[in-house]
């Protein structure tokens, strides 16, 4: 049985792993395995703990939120569930690649999309469109501890911050 070499070099270029075997003629070998987007702890069920406004204009718009994050190989899915602070129900759901592409959100009556694309393994940019024209963009946060998700996101108007807090995986 022939043994497989260690490699001494990997690295990820794009989303392709490139491993480099030290001989003679440097080999080189490409693996198809995508690499992970984002770290992978941003999978599960998190809670609207915190509303934080940085201006005394922008709203509080929900008593209560619960966001679902998963993944199934390069697609995500982010099922929001709101309350309004007078009682309104909001669900919203996002299907895509974290590729900086707009995707869809179903759960409401207008065009609208959403555009995420990751800075880091902790960070991700959101856009968010109404029939075309960027009305929202966003900063999520992972903290380091990977037990809260803090949000800054802008209208070019106000901001506001909001922080979930994991509740399972």
């Amino acid at each position: 049985m022939s043994r497989i070499p260690v490699a001494e070099f990997v690295v990820w270029f794009g989303s392709v792993l490139i491993a480099i075997w030290g001989s003679p003629q440097a080999v080189v070998r490409v693996c198809a395995e995508p690499r992970p987007i984002v770290d992978q702890r941003w999978a599960g069920v998190w809670t609207l703990s915190e509303v934080l406004s940085t201006g005394s204009t922008a709203p509080r718009l929900y008593a209560r939120g619960t966001r679902r994050i998963s993944f199934s190989d390069a697609i995500v899915t982010i099922v929001d569930d709101f309350v309004r602070v007078r009682g309104g129900v909001v669900h919203l759901e996002w299907t895509g690649k974290l590729d900086g592409s707009d995707y869809p959100v179903e759960g409401v009556e207008v065009y609208l999309t959403s555009a995420y694309r990751p800075v880091d393994d902790h960070t991700i940019e959101l856009r968010q469109k109404f029939d075309g024209h960027t009305v929202v963009f966003a900063t999520m946060v992972l903290s380091a501890d990977g037990k809260t998700i803090t949000t800054t996101t802008t209208d070019g108007v106000t901001t506001a911050k909001t922080v979930y807090t994991r509740v399972s995986t």
